[in-house]
Order: structure tokens, then sequence, then C-alpha cells
């Protein structure tokens, strides 16, 4: 499986689990970010993109379920691959209903995490390779409710250069507006976790 390009974000209270984690991947050719703290994560997050997002369930100060939410903040759209050594059908359907495209139990079977990975990574919700990193930017901003001129203020731009972006990120999508988008950035699974919470 050549991924030699994506870039993945791992996070997990248990470093023995990151490290095995970081070792396989890294052994596909993957690039791997590993976090013990979620909160940690979604720092680098802000700064950086990620083409797949591997979470624990069952963390301290923030769990897996909360790291879908704000991780979607800043890349809308983002694939989530969710494990757990505490499984159960109740909290796989909640991850699921959150937003993530896969739920593992501990301890994981290598191929079978590959192959969750590889789905996943062909999961997107977004044209990831072909935006740029402001257009994933207004998008983002898009999603949380702001308009053209607040996006302008936002990202030190003008009026006119957010409405050009907005065609291309249309384009781009071959959608018909920009409100596909953002429904297509933010799955109707997410909306009603949501919403029930």
């Amino acid at each position: 499986m050549d991924q030699s390009k994506n870039c993945i974000f791992v996070v997990d209270d248990d470093p023995e689990v990151l490290q095995a984690i970081k070792q396989v991947l890294s052994r596909e050719g993957m690039e791997v970010m590993s976090f013990t703290c979620g909160l940690d994560c979604l720092k680098v997050l802000q700064k950086r993109f990620c083409h797949l997002l591997i979470t624990d369930l069952k963390m301290p100060e923030l769990d897996g379920l909360e790291m879908i939410k704000r991780a979607r903040v800043f890349i809308p759209g983002l694939p989530v691959l969710v494990i757990t050594g505490f499984g159960d059908i109740r909290s796989a359907v909640k991850s699921l209903q959150f937003g993530a495209v896969d739920f593992l139990e501990k301890p994981l079977k290598r191929q079978v995490f590959l192959e969750a990975v590889e789905a996943a990574l062909h999961d997107s919700h977004i044209p990831v390779k072909r935006l740029t990193k402001t257009e994933l930017k207004v998008i983002s901003l898009l999603v949380q409710g702001m308009n053209n001129r607040d996006i302008a203020t936002d990202l030190h731009r003008s009026l006119r250069t957010i409405e050009v972006h907005r065609s291309r990120i249309i384009h781009k999508f071959g959608a018909r507006s920009i409100s596909d988008v953002i429904r297509w950035t933010l799955p109707k699974s997410w909306d009603f976790a949501r919403q029930n919470n």
C-alpha cells in the first residue's frame, strides 16, 4: 500500500500503543505524529493538515468522541478511526454517529488495522490533495457559520479574495453551491450526534 504522502495523527494515552502503531504505519511509508494527550494533538492540528486521525476512545481530559468533534473544526470531513480496549456495541455505535469511519478493538491485529487505515484514507469527505491550505481554512470557517466578510477579516484577506476562494472550492468539489460543500464536509451523522448532546 503506497501511502507515502499521507500524514496520520495518532492519539492514545498508552505510550506503548503509540509506539506500536507508529512502527507499523512508518513501515508502510506513512508519516506519523503521535500524541499521548488530545489537547496537544489539537494544538498541532490547528497549524498542520493531516489525512487521518486515529484516536483512542477512553482517555483522560479529552475522550475520542470529543476529539472527533474538535478536530473537525480545524479539518472538516477529516476521516477518523477509533480504537479502544473497552469496546462495546454502544460505544461503537456512538463513535460512528459522531462521524468515525471505523471502530477497532485492542489488541489491534496488524492486517485488520492496516486495511482499516487504508479504507479510512479513501473515505475523506474532501478532495484534500486538490485544495490549498487557504481553501481548507475557508471551508473550516464556513462550517463554523462565518460569512464572507468575517472570514476575510479573520484571514486578513480582501472580501473579493474570499469570494474567489469560495468559487474555486465549489468548482473543485463539482458542487452547485457552497451549501452542498458544507453538507458534504459535515456528515449528517455528525449533525445528528451534535444535536443530541
